[in-house]
């Protein structure tokens, strides 16, 4: 159960990355 959530929290992390990633290249 712990992996799981690991990978939740993870995923948010990496998508909340790379969205400001995208963010910053289109200005």
């Amino acid at each position: 159960m712990m992996i799981v959530g690991m990978l939740i929290i993870w995923g948010g992390l990496a998508a909340s990355i790379s969205f400001a990633v995208s963010k910053a290249k289109k200005s």
